[in-house]
């Protein structure tokens, strides 16, 4: 290392990998002057070795409107997963402790945390309308509450205000409707409202929960809802490909 003075600044100059390097420090003080070059050479050999300062890393905030731009050129030509992907952006971002954490610093921990305030919105939604209990199914997960929406509330108490019966939906006799009677109260309407065949009772359901995971849910919320015994089957339906011809499952517009 070697600075010398030119007029009333230090410059220095030294050799680095056989290549001569020589800048002004713009300062008279030669500690200064030897403190900017010893600096400025640290510098340069940091950079042959390839230890680079590290870059910040952007938040997810941050990093949205460039996840948006590449899921456009990715998905260009389907409008219903770059949608989804938005839709789900969209709801990260609403957690202000996700949006704000640096893309590094999202752990599961944090993801943890995200899931839960998920389901808390539920949870609040279910307590203010109500739930439906569901009694028995083909597994244990499927006796579980069901959170009703505003409008399921208001036709379900208006249902049950004008039954004669203490059931909400009865037959004739006032009793529980037989599966073969909704099969055959469905095959009509479906033959009056021109659906197609493979709308079957069941697809309501396919659909309901389609529509529950193109709103926002979070797997683990479906597979409550559902009752599934896995989280796996959940995803399916969370997916955007969830309702698309040709997948195992199908929803009904």
């Amino acid at each position: 290392m070697a600075i010398y003075k030119r007029g009333r600044v230090y410059w220095y100059q030294f050799v680095l990998n056989n290549q001569r390097v020589q800048c002004s420090t713009k300062q008279g003080n030669p500690r200064v002057a030897r403190q900017i070059e010893a600096a400025h050479k640290t510098r340069l050999a940091k950079g042959e070795v390839g230890i680079e300062a590290p870059k910040k890393v952007p938040t997810l905030q941050e990093f949205g409107p460039r996840f948006k731009a590449e899921i456009k050129v990715h998905c260009a030509g389907k409008p219903r997963t770059i949608a989804f992907w938005q839709q789900k952006l969209k709801l990260l971002l609403e957690f202000t402790p996700m949006a704000s954490a640096p893309l590094d610093k999202i752990n599961k921990a944090l993801i943890a945390n995200y899931v839960q305030s998920r389901h808390g919105k539920v949870a609040v939604a279910g307590k203010k309308l109500g739930y439906l209990f569901v009694r028995e199914g083909k597994s244990k997960n499927a006796r579980r509450h069901v959170s009703l929406t505003s409008r399921a509330q208001e036709m379900l108490v208006n249902r049950s205000l004008g039954s004669k019966s203490e059931y909400v939906f009865a037959n004739y006799a006032g009793k529980p409707y037989l599966v073969t009677s909704l099969d055959h109260l469905h095959k009509k309407l479906r033959g009056d409202l021109q659906l197609p065949k493979d709308c079957v009772i069941h697809s309501l359901r396919h659909t309901f929960l389609t529509r529950f995971g193109e709103a926002g849910a979070d797997a683990f919320t479906i597979k409550k809802a559902a009752g599934h015994s896995s989280v796996t089957i959940s995803r399916t339906l969370h997916s955007p490909d969830a309702g698309r011809p040709g997948t195992r499952l199908r929803a009904f517009r």
